[in-house]
């Protein structure tokens, strides 16, 4: 868990505590581009440690790390989605500094997870340390707000994978299920139905989100991860949106053969006997239609992957090959 986490409009005001020579900011290109007036704002003239834009990887990381190791500060700043946050994680490690996350988008769970992924030779390496957990965490509902509607959407549904797929790991725990069953419970309350989407329903969406990584960080995910950490290195398909395409498919292969998803009979608003229905009213809600990807193997070999990745061994049913082919072919 971060020592601190600060939330709501005000929360970047805690930046004003420190100097801005104390601080290092690692910052994407594109959201630096977009926002270069409140960077001035809220860090003074100082240099930013720009990544590239896109899925972290090696290089992203040795290239900021080699400019910072010659700065002196006391505090890394990560302003940015899950990928800047992933590489400000490996860099606060290596260099042994305090941490400041600042999340710009809903749903990567980074902010408050032990574990980050790299992209390595077309796959995704998952790294996990406690060391990685940010000192510091400030969620402001308002960059949340500027993100684009497709973003957001398939950015909560992430989310609440997060939410699902944790409550119902092998590596589940009491403390993980509380904050996964409150977290889904705002979430399915806040997405079933049409709402005016005011300051408040972003703010208990991103703190939703924020217990939802808390769950995951410390009971893993599942199946649905499973395909988008093979799929998304090899087809280049961002994380979100590939976690979005096979969230149904797997949640219904998993209420065939487990019965962990009774967990959520203890919420009003969702149970393991309309879970299903539930969910897709919210893909509906939001819009979102899962994809059809061109693969780059045949649908045995990504099975295969599928099959080894770290998160499909903590889905509570281990799938055979040809159910996941199955699945697969679904969405060519």
């Amino acid at each position: 868990m971060p020592n601190q986490v600060y939330i709501g409009n005000n929360s970047l005001k805690y930046l004003s505590t420190l100097k801005p020579e104390e601080m290092a900011v690692v910052v994407s290109q594109s959201f630096f581009a977009s926002n270069e007036e409140l960077f001035y704002k809220l860090f003074g003239k100082e240099v930013f440690y720009i990544t590239h834009t896109g899925e972290p990887t090696k290089d992203a990381v040795d290239s900021v790390k080699s400019k910072l190791s010659k700065k002196n500060y006391s505090y890394l700043v990560g302003v940015g989605g899950g990928s800047v946050i992933d590489v400000t994680k490996i860099i606060k490690k290596d260099l042994g500094k305090k941490m400041i996350a600042v999340p710009t988008t809903i749903g990567s769970g980074s902010e408050v997870s032990q574990h980050v992924v790299l992209l390595e030779d077309s796959k995704k390496k998952p790294y996990s340390s406690s060391d990685f957990i940010p000192e510091v965490v400030l969620l402001s509902p308002s960059f949340v707000q500027t993100l684009p509607s497709s973003s957001f959407n398939e950015e909560i549904i992430d989310a609440l994978a997060h939410g699902l797929e944790s409550l119902v790991s092998r590596a589940a725990n009491p403390m993980t299920d509380e904050f996964a069953l409150h977290a889904l419970d705002e979430m399915f309350n806040l997405l079933s139905e049409e709402r005016e989407k005011d300051n408040s329903y972003f703010e208990r969406l991103q703190i939703a989100s924020f217990f939802a990584g808390i769950a995951q960080s410390s009971a893993s995910t599942g199946l649905a991860h499973g395909f988008a950490h093979y799929i998304g290195a090899k087809s280049h398909i961002p994380h979100a949106q590939a976690v979005a395409t096979y969230l149904l498919d797997s949640v219904r292969l998993n209420l065939a053969h487990t019965d962990k998803y009774d967990k959520l009979n203890k919420l009003k608003g969702v149970s393991s006997k309309d879970l299903l229905i539930k969910l897709e009213k919210i893909f509906a809600n939001l819009a979102i239609k899962p994809k059809k990807y061109d693969l780059k193997d045949t649908l045995e070999e990504v099975a295969e992957g599928v099959k080894k990745d770290i998160c499909t061994i903590t889905n509570p049913y281990q799938p055979s090959v040809e159910e996941l082919t199955e699945i697969l072919r679904k969405h060519q």
